[in-house]
């Protein structure tokens, strides 16, 4: 079991450094925040050897809040959290949590903004959106429809594994599957791989942007 594990969490860093690297890079709870709603995508609670626990939190919300309203909802999700576990320990306990504007960034660099909380000190990272920029529907599913096919093939071929051993070359083969995921995206939503491209920057460049 432990050995699954393993295999499991390096094939997710796997997919996240891929994203990144080719420049592309579900919802289960609601909270009412003093700011905003919030949704909690993921959530773990881990005890770690050392003998304190860290509480890990994927978070969304898709509301136009500005970068001080970002970390003031961030401290907020804290609190929540924190009232969830009676037994946290606020002063040897750590608390992740990542805020993004939309379901599609979980699991990657966060879109709207960090909190983290450990040696006791709490520090905040946050981004100021040009929300006139915002993605559309259509861009946010194109996009999601691309990194589910990449991650498919990636699986399908076993590349993971074989890049993790050396016995391919990472950029050939990055290069490779994004391409012919393209393709099969562009295919069935019958559109020009160029309006497909579009729609993947679209959501990068709103994700990635900082107007602060």
């Amino acid at each position: 079991m432990e050995n699954y594990k393993k295999k499991r969490n390096y094939k997710k860093w796997w997919v996240i450094l891929i994203i990144i690297f080719v420049g592309i890079i579900s919802g289960f709870f609601i909270y009412k925040s003093s700011v905003d709603d919030y949704e909690i995508v993921e959530e773990e609670k881990e005890s770690l050897q050392f003998g304190y626990d860290r509480i890990t939190v994927e978070a969304i919300t898709e509301k136009k809040i500005s970068k001080e309203q970002v970390e003031s909802l961030l401290k907020d999700i804290a609190n929540d959290v924190e009232n969830r576990y009676p037994d946290y320990d606020n002063s040897e306990d750590e608390i992740f949590i990542t805020l993004h504007v939309n379901k599609v960034h979980v699991g990657s660099v966060p879109s709207l903004g960090r909190l983290i909380h450990r040696e006791n000190e709490t520090e905040i990272e946050s981004f100021e959106k040009n929300w006139s920029k915002k993605p559309s529907k259509t861009d946010y599913k194109l996009y999601n429809s691309f990194n589910t096919k990449f991650s498919e093939m990636m699986e399908d071929g076993d590349y993971y594994e074989k890049i993790n051993t050396g016995e391919v070359d990472f950029t050939e083969v990055v290069e490779r599957v994004s391409d012919n995921a393209k393709k099969e995206i562009a295919w069935e939503e019958d559109i020009e791989i160029d309006e497909l491209q579009k729609g993947i920057d679209n959501v990068l460049f709103f994700a990635n942007s900082d107007e602060s």
